[in-house]
């Protein structure tokens, strides 16, 4: 809902949860999930991670693989952008 560094924080803080769709990437938008995913995390607040299209290209999969240092509540997406996501974050199968 809201993408500028100015409000995300303000939004995430009356906010019971938060959603981060990867679907739509943009530099100054990674940023401000960033910080949205950051500050949930402050708050104590779940937040949820859908890597859309993570494997896709070299910069959407190290913008997803990024947001996993945010420690995300939860991680949604299909069977292919999960798979790559553990790739791309060093995670293996046992």
């Amino acid at each position: 809902m809201a993408h500028s560094l100015d409000e995300v924080e303000d939004f995430v803080a009356i906010s019971d949860a938060l959603l981060i769709n990867m679907g739509t990437l943009e530099s100054d938008w990674v940023a401000s999930k960033k910080l949205a995913a950051r500050k949930a995390k402050e708050l104590g607040k779940p937040w949820v991670l859908d890597p859309v299209g993570c494997g896709a290209t070299s910069y959407r999969t190290g913008a997803c693989t990024a947001m996993l240092l945010c420690q995300p509540t939860v991680v949604r997406g299909n069977g292919s952008e999960i798979i790559s996501l553990a790739g791309a974050s060093g995670e293996r199968e046992q």
